[in-house]
């Protein structure tokens, strides 16, 4: 089961297999829980993109003489 936990003081939130006693951040027992899917979840494995590839060099970028500071 997937519990959505959010904290009316501090409105810190998280995402557990159970409801949360307390806020981890500041202590409140004031909090409101849901059943909730993650969004990391949601997205079909198909779906996920790969990182970008990243230059190993990295290219100065062109001054241009027109510009002035």
């Amino acid at each position: 089961m997937n519990v959505y936990s959010a904290c009316e003081r501090c409105t810190a939130k998280w995402f557990g297999d159970e409801k949360l006693d307390g806020c981890p951040r500041c202590g409140s027992i004031n909090l409101l829980h849901t059943q909730a899917v993650p969004p990391w979840e949601k997205i079909l494995p198909t779906e996920r993109k790969s990182p970008r590839s990243r230059s190993t060099v990295d290219q100065p970028l062109e001054a241009n003489p027109d510009e002035t500071h």
